[in-house]
């Protein structure tokens, strides 16, 4: 296969969770002292904690700072009634690893009406030389939105030539499922660092594809962006491949988000054979999927000039890192809709969905 066609984290990658998250971390920590710089987002998700608080249990004599990213979405933003919650969490972090090890970065959220979250994020780490003398990154996404870690993870892979960089996650697709946008902007827009070819005027022409992954109650979502997209159009369609998650934990869950879009589906004239299935548990198969697709369409429309392509993670923490590495190693654009506050619902619909802890290895030592 030409260089054309290489992925880099498949068939290669490493991935582990469940028992086998603890069991990882304690070899882990125990074949030599490491030094950490732990990266978390303050915020209201139960969650927050989940991943340090088992890592924190067998750390021995590794050295673990944490930078925390505070938004002030507290004060400008009506997520009020979740102040207290992110506030307790971050409580609870300072006791699990001690007020000495913490940083606190307070950044904003907004400048001038525009959202900078992701920016402000990235712009802590400008180059290699800011990680400091740390042999391991670890990016915990529990509690932290898509718009901060989708261009911080893409600055981190592009930064990391000679450390590790994991990310971890608590993982409940039920729970993110619950928080639901609320005050969602008019049109999307490209998060940073992910705009690929679709604000050039000069690639209007090219015909767009797009790769949405798709989660419960995200259909005004899912509007918005189709209707940006098409302004990005000349005359051309979109050719539209949604990701499904299948197999999943609860085998009903992809028929119910079938169900739930199903005239959706119909508006947006999708053909069944362009839909995707993608392991719920497994970031590197949603990866795997997408690009193989992308770089089916990349050959098709080769020898037309080529064409755009464009992902949306609007679906789980491990589907949405799946499509983070796709559109990183694939220079795609990501379109988002971008929120002003959350609620969080009670639906017990699939009863209790447990956490379960990820371990996700993109750079360093498995891919030497």
């Amino acid at each position: 296969m030409s260089d054309f066609g290489k992925k880099q984290w498949w068939p290669n990658n490493f991935h582990c969770h469940g028992e086998m998250f603890l069991e990882f971390w304690h070899d882990y920590l125990a074949s030599g002292k490491k030094r950490f710089l732990y990266i978390i987002s303050k915020g209201f998700d139960s969650r927050m904690n989940a991943a340090i608080s088992q890592i924190c249990r067998v750390k021995n004599d590794s050295e673990i700072n944490c930078l925390v990213l505070n938004f002030d979405d507290e004060v400008n933003s009506p997520q009020l009634d979740h102040v207290d919650e992110a506030n307790k969490n971050l409580l609870e972090l300072y006791k699990i690893l001690g007020k000495e090890k913490i940083q606190e970065r307070k950044l904003e959220i907004s400048s001038e009406g525009q959202k900078i979250r992701g920016r402000r994020a990235t712009e802590l780490f400008p180059d290699e030389e800011s990680l400091g003398d740390c042999t391991d990154v670890v990016v915990d996404i529990s509690a932290m939105p898509r718009s901060t870690y989708f261009p911080l993870i893409n600055q981190l892979i592009k930064l990391c030539h000679k450390r590790n960089l994991h990310v971890v996650v608590a993982e409940n697709f039920w729970s993110d499922a619950q928080i639901r946008a609320e005050e969602l902007d008019e049109n999307a827009d490209y998060m940073f660092t992910f705009s690929g070819e679709m604000q050039l005027v000069v690639s209007n022409e090219l015909p767009v594809v797009w790769f949405p992954v798709f989660g419960e109650g995200k259909e005004d979502q899912l509007r918005i962006i189709y209707k940006t997209i098409q302004n990005n159009l000349a005359d051309q369609t979109i050719e539209i491949c949604p990701i499904l998650p299948f197999p999943a934990k609860n085998p009903r869950r992809v028929d119910d988000i079938i169900a739930e879009y199903h005239q959706l589906l119909i508006e947006f004239g999708i053909e069944p054979r362009n839909i995707i299935y993608a392991d719920e548990q497994n970031p590197f198969d949603v990866y795997r999927q997408i690009r193989e697709a992308s770089i089916l369409y990349d050959e098709a429309f080769g020898p037309l000039g080529g064409c755009r392509k464009v992902v949306s993670a609007l679906s789980s923490k491990l589907l949405s890192l799946g499509a983070l590495i796709s559109a990183h190693e694939g220079s795609m654009a990501v379109a988002y809709v971008e929120s002003h506050g959350y609620i969080v619902r009670s639906d017990n619909t699939y009863g209790e969905v447990a956490d379960e802890l990820h371990e996700i290895w993109l750079v360093g030592e498995p891919y030497e």
